[in-house]
């Protein structure tokens, strides 16, 4: 495979000819992630300050950082995945059995079957199938890592998400974590969907959700706990020696 992205400093006064698509390491998908993360610490403070004056406000602020960390979630899975597929592709690591099942674009990978040396052309059929996923519920970022690793531990097969869940909640029970880690999961993108989809209004009564400083740091807390550990067990994916 002969052809990779080849990344160069655009000069001052220029303007590219095309968009080249960017894979990050796992360091940098983190880093991002974690660059969300502080500004959603100074959009709390800055409605902290406007609390006193009009509480109403703030709460507005408060329910768009919920928004921005499911963003922030939905853009790490996207960039995970598709680091997961270029490893694969350039043989760096192994292939799984959902990668082998996902399904692309027809009309992509015939342009990609035309130049299978192509990693841009590789990349581009994965982003087209991606952008219009979203990884926010428990089963879709499960379904996500799926695609990047399952580990073989004691001679059981563990996923990735199954480690995260024992990492972060450490209750002891495999099955008492998963559960924990699904409900934050399925909380905080139910949450999300109330404020997107309706004014975050109650589909009971349809009056307006209280929503508080405590709510935005303990889900931005646990989730920042989570990508952690995440992030930390995708590190220990093998190289193909």
């Amino acid at each position: 495979m002969n052809k990779k992205i080849q990344l160069s400093q655009r000069l001052e006064g220029t303007r590219d000819s095309k968009e080249i698509y960017k894979v990050f390491s796992i360091d940098e998908i983190h880093k991002v992630f974690n660059d969300t993360m502080k500004r959603i610490d100074e959009s709390i403070k800055r409605a902290d300050s406007l609390f006193s004056l009009n509480p109403d406000d703030a709460k507005e602020i408060y329910r768009y950082q919920v928004i921005l960390l499911e963003s922030a979630l939905d853009y790490y899975c996207h960039s995970v995945i598709k680091l997961a597929f270029v490893k694969m592709y350039r043989g760096e690591w192994r292939k799984t059995e959902t990668s082998s099942n996902f399904k692309v674009n027809i009309f992509d990978c015939i342009e990609f079957i035309n130049d299978v040396d192509d990693e841009e052309k590789f990349i581009k059929a994965i982003d087209n199938v991606i952008s219009k996923a979203t990884y926010m519920s428990y089963k879709d970022i499960r379904d996500c890592l799926n695609h990047v690793h399952k580990f073989q531990i004691d001679g059981k097969t563990e996923t990735i998400l199954e480690i995260v869940a024992s990492d972060v909640y450490s209750t002891g029970d495999p099955s008492t974590s998963r559960d924990k880690i699904k409900d934050f999961f399925d909380e905080l993108y139910q949450r999300r969907n109330f404020i997107a989809h309706q004014g975050d209004r109650s589909s009971v009564n349809g009056e307006i959700i209280d929503i508080n400083k405590e709510d935005v740091v303990n889900y931005k807390n646990q989730l920042s706990k989570i990508v952690d550990s995440i992030t930390k067990t995708i590190k220990l994916v093998p190289e193909v020696s």
